[in-house]
């Protein structure tokens, strides 16, 4: 599929087992585990960075440490893909109720939303330092997150003294 659909990319398929049926010109089948963070850090540093890279994993557990060993290597304006969201609830694939708990794969996600934000009320010290999504697309069971520097910064200040003068009339 990803081979039709990126018709002059070079597509990477990671399985804990050997595919080999899986084959194409463009088709490099790798065996390795997506829950190991030292195997997927030297992959990437093989074949990195990357232009997309979509988890496959439906186990909360392999979802996290992939994300979190791999954001790293896309290229900025790249795009981390994380699907079959719903699986962050079934206890089966080391999902929990209630939603959102940090042990899901969706909490973490909220979390990222929350990062995103904050450089509104946060000091220039206190920003992340650009290894994080600058966009969030959250769909029925994928979530895309495309990777950027959020350059932008909160509100002016003389903003933020006048939103308040209107707002309290006499103070300073």
């Amino acid at each position: 599929m990803w081979q039709r659909y990126f018709p002059r990319g070079l597509v990477y398929g990671l399985g804990i087992f050997a595919k080999p049926g899986v084959t194409g010109p463009r088709i490099r089948a790798v065996v390795g585990d997506q829950n190991d963070p030292a195997f997927l850090r030297e992959l990437a540093e093989q074949e990195g960075p990357f232009d997309i890279v979509d988890d496959g994993s439906h186990v909360n557990e392999h979802v996290r440490t992939s994300y979190e060993t791999l954001f790293p290597y896309v290229r900025p304006g790249g795009f981390y893909v994380i699907e079959d969201l719903h699986t962050a609830y079934w206890p089966e694939s080391g999902g929990e109720m209630p939603p959102g708990s940090s042990a899901t794969t969706t909490g973490p996600l909220k979390d990222l939303i929350d990062d995103l934000h904050r450089c509104e009320l946060a000091e220039d010290d206190e920003l992340p330092a650009g290894n994080h999504p600058s966009d969030i697309s959250i769909y029925h069971n994928p979530a895309v997150l495309r990777k950027g520097i959020a350059h932008e910064r909160g509100i002016p200040a003389w903003v933020q003294q006048r939103a308040d003068q209107w707002i309290h009339p006499g103070r300073k």
